[in-house]
Order: C-alpha cells, then structure tokens, then sequence
C-alpha cells in the first residue's frame, strides 16, 4: 500500500490517497466526483479495481483482452475454412471476435456501430450469416458474413491501404497507379465509427 497527500493550491484542499501497488494513476477531480466533496480525505483502498464500491475499472486490461479474443477469433474462423468449414469453428470464431470488438471499443461504442442506420445492410447480413452458421449452413454463412464484413468495415479500407503501401516488401503493389485508382474511387466516402 502507497500513501501519499497532494495539495491543490487553487481550491485551498488537501488529497490523502491510499492505493495498492496495482492500481494505475487517479484522476482526483473524477474521485471527487465519484465520492462526493465531503469525503476527500477518507481513504480508498485501490480506486482502480472499485473495491471501494466508488472507482471506476480501469480500461487498459479490457483493451488487452479485446485483441487477443478478436485475433482468436480471426485465428478460428480461419481454422474454420481450413477444415472444410467446421461449424463450430466458425461459430466459435465469430463468437470471439465479436466479444473481442465489444471489449476492445467498448460495448456502447460497438452497439452504436452496429446499428447505425448506415450500417443497418452488413449487420443483417453479418447477423443473418452468424445464424446460418449456428444451424450447420457454414458455407453460406460464412458468405454472408463476408459481405457483412466488407460493408460494416469498408470506411477503414483506405487507412488499411495506407498501412499497406508502407511495408516494405509487398507495398510496391499498392503503390502501382492501377491499384491506387481503383482505390481512390473509395477513399473518403464514409467514417468508419
């Protein structure tokens, strides 16, 4: 346990703050949000876990977890069309990868994303394709769910192609001028999130 007092000069107060070793950097001003401006100097006993029952979890761990549950779920949805599409494969790795996007950006952010009217067509048929997966049609499926995909995450394609040009040893392929035309005609027509 580590505790330390801070000073604030502007508003005349003091900060007494006991917290684990674990737990990441306070936002004071929110903690005083959070517990009220009587209790300041009460201790909190690690605010970064909420075991006070006033924190707020920290994000950077859900974050972690997020991209190796949507890179497991990209792995098995692979492994999936590998095998001759394996139905439970598949459906284990959309079901992954799903829950990886919800931790990675947040579950607001995700549902936002997936039902804003502009995305309405590729979650439908990203929806529709995850059922015909779950009833042992994974071919089809998994076309649908490749449409989907393409409609729902087309406005980052062109920060993909970007990524792509500058790698070193196949980026000359997207730099070639019949390749970038055919991608300019997408750049810029819609924000991805």
């Amino acid at each position: 346990m580590v505790s330390f007092e801070m000073n604030d000069l502007k508003m005349n107060r003091s900060y007494t703050v006991v917290a684990s070793a674990n737990s990441s950097p306070i936002d004071l001003e929110r903690w005083e949000r959070a517990r009220g401006p009587g209790r300041i100097n009460e201790p909190a006993t690690s605010l970064a876990t909420g075991e006070d029952g006033c924190g707020w979890p920290d994000t950077s761990g859900f974050r972690e977890i997020g991209l190796g549950l949507t890179g497991f779920g990209i792995f098995f949805s692979f492994l999936g069309i590998i095998f001759f599409f394996d139905k439970g494969l598949i459906a284990m790795g959309n079901i992954l990868f799903l829950s990886g996007l919800g931790l990675t950006i947040g579950l607001k952010s995700t549902m936002q994303f997936f039902t804003k009217p502009k995305n309405y067509k590729g979650t439908i048929s990203f929806g529709a394709g995850f059922f015909l997966v779950l009833i042992g049609w994974p071919f089809f499926g998994m076309l649908l769910e490749a449409y989907g995909f393409i409609v729902l995450f087309s406005g980052f394609w062109p920060t993909l192609v970007v990524f792509l040009q500058r790698i070193p040893i196949i980026g000359w392929i997207f730099q070639q001028p019949f390749v970038t035309s055919f991608l300019d005609r997408y750049r810029g027509k819609r924000v991805p999130v």
